[in-house]
């Protein structure tokens, strides 16, 4: 490999863990919810993050007209996470594992966007 394509990888490698600990210190910092104690709306907020675009649906701050989903929403990460699995069954392994790591981006980010939604 080249240095220039090392080089690349290092970047992007950096650059997607600074975007999955975005995504993923929403869980930690969202506010308290009302009517609930702070252990409760905690683990309210990391089933959230586990629920990709669904986290909406799971957290009583989101108004009701922001929690639908639509079928992009559950398409697109899905097709992504078959692509992956398709790659692995043709034991292309380096690829499945970089679609599987643009599912848990796409993923992640949707859940990301409803937890920062009140910051």
């Amino acid at each position: 490999m080249n240095r220039m394509v090392k080089m690349t990888l290092k970047i992007v490698f950096w650059l997607y863990s600074f975007w999955m600990l975005l995504c993923i210190s929403g869980a930690p910092c969202h506010p308290v919810h009302t009517g609930m104690t702070e252990t409760e709306s905690k683990l309210l907020c990391w089933k959230a993050l586990l629920a990709g675009p669904y986290a909406g649906r799971l957290l009583p701050c989101i108004p009701e007209r922001y929690s639908a989903v639509g079928i992009a929403d559950v398409v697109f990460p899905a097709a992504i996470l078959l692509l992956a699995a398709i790659l692995a069954a043709f034991r292309k392994w380096r690829f499945a594992a970089y679609a599987f790591a643009l599912f848990a981006a796409v993923w992640f980010s949707m859940s990301g966007g409803y937890l920062w939604y009140w910051k």
